[in-house]
């Protein structure tokens, strides 16, 4: 299942694929530019493994509406459903 929001309008839809299989991935980083501007972590931070899939068919319904409009605010500025 899968939930969206957009504005105030919220809404699910449900997902079902097969099990994923996942391929060990070798990584070559051509650039680190984006990441970099993120912290000083990034100095750091090594490559521990990488995977990929290499895809399955994916069945997505309908969007469905979810309850009323109410959003609950929480602090942080995040809220919940």
């Amino acid at each position: 299942t899968a939930f969206t929001q957009f504005g105030k309008c919220r809404r699910f839809f449900r997902i079902w694929h097969e099990p994923w299989r996942q391929v060990p991935a070798e990584i070559q980083i051509a650039t680190d530019c984006l990441i970099q501007s993120t912290g000083r972590w990034w100095r750091s931070a090594r490559c521990i493994g990488a995977n990929y899939s290499p895809g399955v068919k994916v069945w997505m319904g309908w969007p469905h509406a979810i309850g009323d409009s109410r959003v609950i605010p929480l602090i942080g500025h995040k809220s919940i459903l």
